[in-house]
């Protein structure tokens, strides 16, 4: 029994170089652009200020409404605050509203 030997045989490439690995990286994903964060966004402060009274109004929504969303067969009062939420969020550029952002759910 012997041992193999010390030289390598290619499999099936028959000395031939391997062929090209395709790349893992995907150059027609469509990315959402990013978003402007802090002093890129271009917010003032009146515009914080009027974000952060509307999180707080729709925090007073959820609370009111908090037995309609937690009725299964309601489920427009949940779709209805949860777009409302959504469209919120997508002006926070701040870590101030982010934090009232999250807490919005969190109650």
């Amino acid at each position: 029994m012997g041992r193999p030997s010390s030289t390598r045989s290619s499999n099936t490439n028959n000395g031939q170089p391997p062929p090209p690995q395709k790349s893992r990286r995907r150059t027609n994903r469509r990315r959402s652009p990013k978003p402007q964060l802090m002093g890129q966004s271009g917010q003032t402060e009146s515009d914080r200020r009027a974000l952060r009274h509307e999180q707080r109004s729709l925090a007073k929504k959820i609370y009111t409404h908090t037995e309609a969303m937690e009725n299964p067969e309601d489920t427009d009062t949940f779709a209805t605050i949860r777009s409302e939420n959504n469209t919120l969020y997508d002006q926070v550029s701040y870590t101030r509203e982010a934090v009232l952002d999250g807490e919005n759910f969190d109650r």
